[in-house]
């Protein structure tokens, strides 16, 4: 039996938004953010070098099992590279820009795109674009809007986000 322990936690107790449970902020946070990260782009990698894209690549759609490993979860989006479908729903805050695109099958692009917002949702423990209306955040995504990236203090993280969303776009 694999217990399962979800890597996003309930609003915090301010009434903010979602945000990451990986403990107290101090000298291991850092640390554990950066093993979540790792282990969230071996098993993605894992994922598509079986011809697997998710389609619905967040941080809610990670969960941790019993040993402490990352897994992936829902995949009621996913489809095989071989046979892409067009996709019916859209995460609101981690769409990439061509998965906007009425009628545009899912790829490996997309899943990428979406990794690199979900690692900035690890590293900073806030879901991306939360103050801007849904409304106009699609909008804002097709024409290149991005993340912000000042507050990644870690260039190797900051790098890697933006490899993910270059590749996805």
């Amino acid at each position: 039996m694999i217990v399962l322990f979800p890597l996003s936690a309930a609003t915090s107790a301010t009434g903010g938004s979602e945000g990451l449970s990986l403990g107290s902020r101090n000298a291991e946070y850092h640390e554990r953010r950066l093993s979540v990260i790792q282990q969230f782009c071996i098993l993605l990698d894992r994922l598509h070098s079986k011809g697997i894209v998710h389609g619905d690549v967040k941080p809610s759609n990670l969960l941790f099992d019993a040993a402490g490993n990352l897994r992936s979860i829902d995949f009621a989006e996913a489809v095989l590279e071989s046979e892409p479908l067009c996709r019916y729903t859209i995460t609101t805050h981690y769409p990439s820009p061509s998965s906007l695109k009425q009628g545009s099958p899912l790829t490996r692009a997309n899943d990428l795109y979406a990794a690199g917002m979900t690692i900035w949702h690890i590293y900073t423990g806030r879901v991306p674009f939360e103050v801007i209306e849904e409304d106009d955040l699609y909008s804002l995504i097709e024409q290149g809007l991005r993340p912000d990236l000042s507050l990644i203090d870690d260039e190797a993280v900051r790098s890697l986000i933006l490899k993910y969303l270059d590749s996805g776009e």
